[in-house]
């Protein structure tokens, strides 16, 4: 069931995901760009933060929230044709724009695109006037929700010290693929590097356009953070009906200590560098998982 390195080779051999309806696939001159990417990080409330945004009336949803286009290679070489049926069409944005007088729009919430370094300057190239927001959350919680995921997948066999351990070697035996499937899988630590991932980001998309958005702020306050996310969208403002976190696991095993430990001291100088890069704190301390 898994190989030398503790993973199951079906890992990588997930299909690309496509919207359902024959139509959209000649219909893609009339449909419209998203003009919002969340694009991560994974495991930070991207799903919960989509979901409230699916409900403002400025909002016309996506045939699915991830198309993973922009970070996956052998996916954007398919081409608009690939992309593009996934959102409405531009008559239905207008439309909807005239009827709430209001400039409407669509979105992509990718998580996969945070962690590629072509992302930010594919979709400035097609989106130029796009809006990214970001959501990063405690690296230590991150990757241990994200390790649980892949064990209830039935796609990890390690346990999360040992997958810790041989995370390098993994994405090391997944950069022979077309596309790092290890890495966007099996990088629990490597997609906690914030500090690593933001620069291509923030060199491509002027800061204005970029709405970095702490996770925990989010859970603590959602409706000050939706608000503060609507206002950055330039979007009014808008009270949903049910705040409730979606995504969201019931197992609450807690992390074990040498994990804990081995990933505090290796995130202390990435927090270090992300805090230095964007002037601002975050509310994640060693010890604060005991």
């Amino acid at each position: 069931m898994f190989n030398s390195l503790g993973y199951s080779d079906s890992l990588i051999s997930h299909d690309a995901p496509k919207p359902p309806g024959i139509i959209r696939n000649y219909l893609l001159a009339k449909r419209a760009f998203p003009k919002i990417f969340i694009v991560g990080a994974q495991k930070s409330g991207t799903t919960s933060l989509s979901t409230l945004l699916s409900q403002h009336p400025c909002i016309l949803s996506p045939q699915l929230k991830e198309p993973f286009f922009f970070g996956n290679n052998q996916r954007y070489e398919k081409g608009l044709s690939f992309y593009l049926p996934n959102f409405p069409r531009v008559t239905t944005i207008r439309k909807t724009s005239k009827n709430v007088g209001q400039e409407c729009m669509t979105f992509d919430a990718t998580t996969n695109y945070f962690d590629h370094p072509q992302a930010a300057q594919r979709i400035k190239s097609l989106v130029p006037d796009a809006r990214i927001i970001i959501m990063l959350r405690n690296p230590v919680i991150r990757a241990h929700s994200h390790y649980k995921m892949f064990v209830r997948n039935g796609l990890e066999g390690l346990d999360f010290y040992t997958a810790l351990i041989k995370e390098d070697a993994r994405i090391n035996e997944g950069a022979q693929m077309a596309h790092n499937y290890c890495r966007q899988r099996l990088g629990y630590r490597t997609r906690g590097q914030y500090a690593e991932l933001l620069p291509p980001w923030l060199e491509v998309f002027d800061k204005e356009r970029v709405h970095i958005l702490c996770a925990e702020d989010f859970f603590v306050d959602t409706p000050k953070a939706f608000a503060e996310v609507l206002s950055f969208l330039n979007l009014p403002p808008f009270q949903p009906l049910d705040f409730t976190p979606q995504n969201t696991s019931a197992d609450k095993t807690p992390i074990d200590d040498a994990s804990r430990q081995f990933l505090e001291t290796h995130f202390e100088k990435w927090n270090s560098k992300l805090q230095n890069m964007l002037g601002r704190t975050f509310p994640w301390k060693p010890g604060d998982l005991k």
